[in-house]
């Protein structure tokens, strides 16, 4: 499991002094972001290389939320009382009299500083929208008009500020024991939306030439160019599809691959570059029965829409619009994906195909790491022929050898194989 950590390297430093208690369940992604558009310059190689995002503060994460869609479970480190009380510990003989603190809530800060000599603050708390400029004004302005003789920032940037210019200044930083909480939660919240992702999906797809004189021959000829033209779809989603008729076909799949944006984004271009109808509809469920059921639901609303289209209807029956969503922009990522797959193909002699699977996998199963027994399941094919692709992937440098398995029962321990496929 990848956790990608996000904001400045002081707070970032702060988190990592637990993740020994993580080790084995956790990898933590470093992402340094001084300023708040540095956070939403990271933001997105963070969504993409992450199972799960965490903020190192309110502020860090309100400076995204307002700016960018995030689709990967995520949380962020609250600033809260026992940010202010181990910072008074910590410097429990400093002279403060009139201070200003940003982003602590204002009864918190009056029930934490009540019994301390401070005699007067200021408190701008967590403001969505605010940056950097607009709590330093606020310190700024509580110094020259209220006698401030200190300043508290929860913000790096403010630090160094007011540190440039020799003013007292000290920062509040989240406690171990929030931030403890804090990757917990997110771990139980990535684990749930992989169980979520697992379910199974139908999707059903209707096709209608309106053409009144096709021969059978020629309906024929235009459903099997139809078939032609979704597997790049099929093999996105690791899709299996079967006919239900000469112009309805059923495709499943779980809910993680159908519902993804590049699921999304290829089925509505589907749509787009054909000259005959095509309307579907995708039904989640926790049987394959339900799902159908909700396929069906999903593929009558469809029909109301008189025009090539999709819906979905989810486990508790409401009627998504998926096209509301999609992220356009990862269009660019996919043809650059593709290209990236028919490199390696020409390079491995392994099939595009075979590449689409293995990186899903990578994706859905959140692990690079196989055994060949292993490997071989994921894909649904011979162990034979599983230690021929990963010795191909070995061969072109998309793989290595990382160790060997424990084994518990009789029998050689096989080699763990590392892939990288950097796509």
């Amino acid at each position: 499991m990848k956790i990608g950590i996000i904001g400045p390297l002081d707070s970032i430093n702060n988190i990592l002094e637990i993740k020994q208690e993580f080790i084995n369940d956790v990898k933590f992604n470093i992402y340094v972001a001084h300023t708040l558009k540095e956070t939403r310059e990271q933001i997105k190689i963070c969504q993409d290389e992450s199972d799960g995002i965490l903020f190192t503060g309110p502020a860090v994460f309100d400076c995204v939320i307002n700016h960018i869609k995030l689709y990967k479970p995520h949380i962020f480190v609250p600033h809260n009382e026992s940010s202010l009380y181990s910072f008074l510990l910590k410097e429990k003989n400093l002279k403060m009299k009139n201070i200003s603190i940003d982003v602590i809530d204002k009864n918190i800060a009056k029930e934490s500083l009540k019994d301390t000599s401070i005699e007067n603050f200021y408190i701008l708390p967590h403001k969505t929208g605010a940056n950097e400029k607009t709590y330093i004004d606020f310190h700024e302005k509580n110094i020259k008009e209220n006698n401030v003789d200190t300043v508290l920032t929860t913000f790096s940037p403010i630090y160094d500020y007011f540190k440039e210019r020799n003013f007292p200044v000290y920062r509040l930083y989240t406690t171990l024991f929030s931030i403890r909480n804090c990757i917990n939660t997110l771990i139980n919240e990535i684990k749930n939306r992989e169980i979520d992702f697992a379910k199974i999906s139908v999707q059903i797809i209707k096709i209608d030439f309106e053409e009144k004189r096709l021969n059978k021959f020629s309906t024929l000829e235009k459903s099997l160019d139809f078939q032609k033209k979704i597997i790049p779809y099929l093999q996105l989603i690791q899709g299996a599809i079967f006919h239900n008729n000469w112009n309805e076909f059923i495709i499943f799949s779980n809910k993680g691959f159908l519902i993804s944006n590049e699921a999304k984004l290829e089925f509505s271009k589907l749509l787009s570059k054909n000259n005959f109808s095509i309307i579907s509809g995708v039904g989640i469920g926790k049987t394959a029965s339900e799902a159908e059921i909700n396929a069906y639901e999903a593929l009558k609303f469809s029909v109301t829409q008189k025009k090539n289209c999709f819906f979905i209807c989810d486990e508790n029956k409401n009627i998504i619009d998926p096209t509301n969503d999609i992220d356009f922009n990862i269009g660019v990522i996919i043809t650059d994906e593709r290209d990236k797959i028919k490199d390696i193909s020409q390079k491995i002699d392994l099939s595009i195909g075979y590449i689409n699977k293995i990186k899903n996998i990578i994706n859905l199963y959140n692990t690079n790491i196989f055994s060949s027994d292993i490997f071989a399941n994921y894909l649904g094919i011979s162990n034979k022929s599983a230690r021929r692709i990963l010795k191909k992937l070995i061969d072109g440098g998309y793989a290595s050898v990382i160790g060997k398995e424990l084994k518990y029962s009789s029998g050689r321990p096989q080699n763990m194989i590392k892939i990288n496929l950097d796509i």
